[in-house]
């Protein structure tokens, strides 16, 4: 389940934030998105899986991993470019990645609008 910002996480986002011009920029363009990705996409939300990747770096929150064989495949008709994991009991090979599988994903909304708070208030003069 990958991370996302609805408009109920904006909404709590918006009382946090000061109503600063950094603010109101951010509180805006990530409504926008929103109502961008519910339009053309069939999804009501922003992903935001590089709040995810700095969550999981910076330990703010909890997930699991599974060591994968892991290859990009290069040469393939319907998957060239794409990542592959083969998820094989008895995989061909020895497993080279570590991958994550399960992500806290409530804590890492919540870790990424505290993030957001506090470069709206110090662009605002204020720590």
């Amino acid at each position: 389940n990958e991370p996302g910002l609805t408009f109920d996480d904006i909404d709590r986002l918006s009382g946090l934030i000061p109503s600063t011009p950094v603010g109101e920029l951010v509180i805006g363009l990530l409504q926008f998105a929103v109502r961008a990705n519910r339009q053309f996409l069939p999804r009501e939300e922003v992903p935001v899986p590089a709040a995810a990747a700095l969550a999981i770096v910076a330990h703010a929150t909890r997930f699991v991993t599974e060591t994968v064989v892991l290859d990009v495949e290069t040469s393939g008709e319907l998957t060239s470019g794409m990542t592959i994991v083969d998820r094989r009991p008895f995989a061909p090979r020895q497993t080279n990645a570590e991958i994550v599988t399960q992500l806290d994903v409530p804590s890492v909304i919540d870790y990424f609008c505290r993030g957001l708070r506090r470069t709206a208030v110090s662009s605002d003069g204020r720590s």
